[in-house]
């Protein structure tokens, strides 16, 4: 199994980029993606510190590690996902809340 190929096949798909605009970004070709993706080679590490960057992903990711998250974190999210326990009940329930009034006002609004 391809992990490497398929993760970053999957995440170029999640920026709604093709291999040629993924290509001009990092400045490569996009045979050279089309045969990463497939797993007939490998990227070099600038390489591979550039698609992190312009994917936004982990490259514990790509590299296969299933703990690191697919989009780098923003400090809000690594504060939900790693130390949300020391809020009470009643604040996890507010900022649960919070959040699904945000996706509500930011819906269709192409902010991200």
């Amino acid at each position: 199994m391809n992990t490497f190929g398929s993760r970053l096949k999957a995440s170029r798909q999640n920026k709604k980029m093709n291999q040629i605009e993924l290509a001009k970004l990092i400045g490569t070709t996009n045979s050279s993606i089309s045969e990463w993706e497939a797993g007939k080679h490998r990227p070099n590490i600038e390489q591979v510190r550039q698609l992190c960057n312009v994917l936004e992903i982990d490259p514990n990711w790509l590299y296969g590690e299933d703990y690191a998250k697919l989009l780098r974190e923003t400090p809000a999210t690594e504060y939900l996902l790693g130390n949300g326990d020391d809020l009470p009940e009643e604040a996890r329930k507010e900022l649960d809340n919070f959040i699904e009034y945000l996706k509500v006002k930011y819906k269709g609004s192409g902010n991200k």
